[in-house]
């Protein structure tokens, strides 16, 4: 992936506009090496703040995160639901007192799991944020209430920089309330796949709307909601996510198929 300077800028600005509280300390949950260590390595650094680094084995461990986040006063934490829902069943409430904003990324939130949440730290803001790494980490933010109805939570609105489309067949725009694809353009958006030709022609395609820009087709599916938020409703195809890494669930069972005495294979996720 070829992710330019200027939308690493242009994403941080976002981020700083968004959100008003300054980070004091943040504690980095993902690896270095995943995109999303980029939020908090840079939100910190811009506010001047700690970055609290675990170990590998702490990565995993809940207990461990719980006592971190309780002995360095965290404010700040950014991480995949799963493991905050880990976090919020195993860690006392009293532990994780210090936190202000809690930001979860990389998988769907679930509706139960913010409910916990604003059960037990209502002191804490929590917020979901949406957005591949093609357009450089997040494009759309939702502040949860603790009150939201339904089956799911939305992804929010488009951050600054960034503008979202809900396109139907032939990239035709679809009304509120119907499905179509999560298409995003703007200033965030990476030059392409590296020495993939092809597959960065396929993805990020011409902007009709905005004539000498491009956008890109995400291949998620959504709809807007009457109160303007988006509503994400999985995949077009069958990619899946755990533990925010992308899974080709069809790759899996490729290589399934061609183990001696397979007939055929079916991959799913549980």
């Amino acid at each position: 992936m070829e992710i330019t300077h200027g939308g690493l800028l242009h994403s941080l600005l976002a981020r700083l506009e968004y959100y008003k509280d300054p980070v004091e300390c943040c504690l980095l949950t993902f690896p270095v090496a995943f995109d999303g260590s980029v939020t908090s390595i840079f939100w910190t650094l811009l506010h001047a703040g700690t970055l609290l680094v675990p170990t590998e084995d702490m990565h995993r461990d809940p207990l461990q995160l719980g006592e971190l986040i309780f002995r360095h006063q965290v404010s700040h934490m950014v991480l995949v639901p799963s493991l905050y829902e880990a976090m919020l069943r195993s860690v006392p409430a009293a532990s994780l007192q210090s936190l202000r904003v809690v930001v979860s990324a990389g998988e769907s939130l679930p509706v139960s799991l913010v409910r916990r949440h604003h059960e037990r730290l209502d002191t804490a803001a929590l917020y979901n944020e949406y957005g591949p790494t093609e357009a450089t980490v997040w494009s759309t933010v939702y502040r949860t209430t603790g009150t939201e109805s339904g089956g799911r939570i939305p992804i929010g609105k488009p951050i600054a920089s960034a503008a979202i489309y809900l396109l139907g067949e032939e990239l035709s725009p679809v009304p509120v309330g119907v499905v179509g694809e999560i298409v995003i353009g703007g200033a965030g958006l990476a030059r392409g796949y590296l020495n993939l030709p092809e597959l960065t022609a396929d993805r990020f395609v011409p902007n009709p709307f905005m004539p000498g820009t491009r956008f890109y087709r995400t291949g998620d599916l959504g709809l807007i909601r009457q109160d303007g938020n988006i509503e994400y409703l999985g995949r077009a195809d069958s990619q899946v996510k755990v533990r925010g890494y992308r899974i080709e669930l069809g790759e899996i069972e490729s290589a399934l198929s061609g183990l001696p005495g397979v007939r055929a294979a079916a991959v799913v996720v549980r």
